[in-house]
This record gives C-alpha cells, structure tokens and sequence, in this order.
C-alpha cells in the first residue's frame, strides 16, 4: 500500500487518502439502502477511530505539489498550518544551507533541536489536491511567501526536491525534511522486529549487537 512504504516520504499522503475516503463515504440520492447503511457504518468508524493531526495537515502543506492545499481545507485551517509553519520557522535560530553533498537536517549534523511542537500529511490524490501554480513572511526571508508563489514542477522525491531547494529556504527545508521523513505507519518497524525474530534462533542467540544489527541492515535493504 502507499501508505507503507519505505522507499518515498508517505506522511503527506495521510490528509489527502483520509479525505479521499471521507468524500467516496458522502451519500448520494443514487445509493441503494444497503449502500447508504454500509457507507453510515464505515463513515462512523472512520470518524471515531482515525484522528487527523495537525502534523498530517503540515506535511501535506510542506509538499510542493499540495501545498495550496486545493479543496482540502477551509481558509481557517490553511491559516491554522500556515500558523503552525510560522512558529516552527520562529524555532529555526540558525539555518543549515546544504554544501551539495552534506545533510542539512539534525540528525546529520549532531545538533539538538528541540522538536516540533505539538497540537490539537498518487496520482489521483496528485489530480484531485495537487497545486495549480498565502502570504506570510513575519521577518523569515519571506520563505513562506517565496514557497507559496513558486512553481515546483514535477517532483519525484519531495525529500530531494527539499534538499535542493536548500539554500532558497534554509529554515523551511529543514523543517520540512524532518517532518516528511516521518514514516506515515508503523509497518516498517514492524517488519524489522519480524526479521530480527527470524534472526535471532535458538542456535544464534548470542550474536553481538553489533553483528545483528548489520544482518538486520542486509535483509531489510537486500529486498
């Protein structure tokens, strides 16, 4: 599924397939009463067991192809992001600009930034929300505005498009690069817990870390 995927950024997509069901689960005059039954049920459960956060909603935002947030949202919730983006900009107090080849997120360059804070992210999804061509500047370069009016075209990995709009937006990448690099499920570390259940036998139950950890590495990226 999409969703699970561990070779592209999937957080982005959260928003838009959450929304992609609420609108295939509105009734229509058309539905036969089992249909009308079945899509009351479903609706329900959706509703009471999958809850958007605002996390999904930035990350949506901070991919370049949805980032006017096209029939998505109401005008107060893409205030309500761009808020959240501002304050996440206002923590940024000293931008990392790529060099070509090195990282500029936290975890690449070993400095501690406290985390984003919290409240209360295909191709059809692409022709449904995607962006046709907001305005908040508040001191930052004017990054908002610059992302806001630019023209990103086709984007084949947004982690990559990020990485190399770095030096135009030093702050925004880096916010973005580390918010998109969330996993939108859990399956990838599941599988690992899988293989290493499969690694770890009766026969080998003394292998070092070190040693488990590099076999784990092998399978998981082998495939």
């Amino acid at each position: 599924m999409t969703l699970e995927s561990v070779k592209q950024p999937t957080l982005h997509l959260v928003w838009l397939w959450h929304q992609n069901l609420l609108d295939g689960l509105a009734p229509s005059f058309r539905d036969l009463q089992p249909i009308s039954f079945l899509k009351k049920r479903l609706l329900n459960e959706l509703q009471l067991k999958f809850i958007l956060d605002i996390i999904h909603k930035v990350a949506t935002f901070l991919h370049p192809s949805f980032k006017r947030l096209h029939d998505l949202s109401s005008v107060f919730e893409r205030q309500e992001i761009k808020r959240h983006v501002t304050d996440l900009l206002r923590m940024q107090t000293s931008p990392v600009v790529d060099n070509g080849s090195q990282c500029c997120c936290c975890c690449c360059t070993g400095e501690e930034q406290p985390p984003p804070a919290k409240r209360s992210a295909t191709d059809v999804l692409f022709r449904k929300f995607g962006s046709e061509a907001s305005k908040t500047a508040d001191g930052y370069d004017n990054e908002l505005e610059k992302y806001g009016i630019e023209d990103p075209g086709d984007i084949e990995n947004v982690l990559d498009w990020w990485k190399e709009s770095a030096r135009k937006y030093p702050r925004l990448s880096r916010i973005a690069r580390r918010i998109l690099a969330i996993p939108a499920s859990s399956s990838a570390s599941e599988s690992v817990f899988s293989i290493a259940g499969g690694t770890i036998t009766d026969l080998r139950s003394n292998l070092a870390p070190e040693t488990l950890h590099s076999l784990l590495f092998l399978h998981y990226n082998a495939r």
